[in-house]
């Protein structure tokens, strides 16, 4: 069964997530994602074919699909606004696209990995956490 990661963005004041990335994707065919944390995840924890970003309430609270490219271990085509971050504890995504999907589909289609409904994506304090398809077994 293959699992998928949720990534939860923290507040950003006067960032536009979506747009910052998917201009670099056009310019560039590819932008690299930093999810900053303590916590380190592997490429094996979940799909090698995408991932999906959820922005918090206060930057529009937009959920994000993002197709991953080839893995890396460091960035170097990212937003401006990378450099005003502390950095540490990084896990660099390559993406290639980046697409906001509806919220009511994305609940319709995936549930948790122990197959419990998802029912904190725009609340709670957990910076990631990992789903699986929904099937009718769930």
């Amino acid at each position: 069964m293959e699992q998928y990661i949720v990534i939860k963005l923290g507040y950003m004041p006067g960032v536009d997530f979506l747009m910052q990335h998917q201009k670099i994707i056009e310019e560039n065919g590819f932008v690299d994602f930093a999810r900053f944390g303590k916590k380190g995840l592997t490429r094996d924890d979940y799909s090698k074919n995408y991932i999906f970003i959820k922005e918090c309430k206060g930057n529009g609270g937009r959920l994000i699909k993002a197709k991953l490219g080839e893995k890396i271990l460091n960035g170097s085509v990212y937003p401006k606004y990378y450099e005003n971050v502390m950095i540490y504890g990084v896990n660099w995504f390559r993406v290639t696209q980046m697409e906001e999907i509806s919220k009511e589909e994305f609940l319709k289609e995936y549930v948790l990995m122990n197959g419990n409904e998802i029912k904190a994506l725009d609340n709670g304090t957990v910076p990631f956490f990992y789903i699986k398809k929904r099937t009718d077994k769930n």
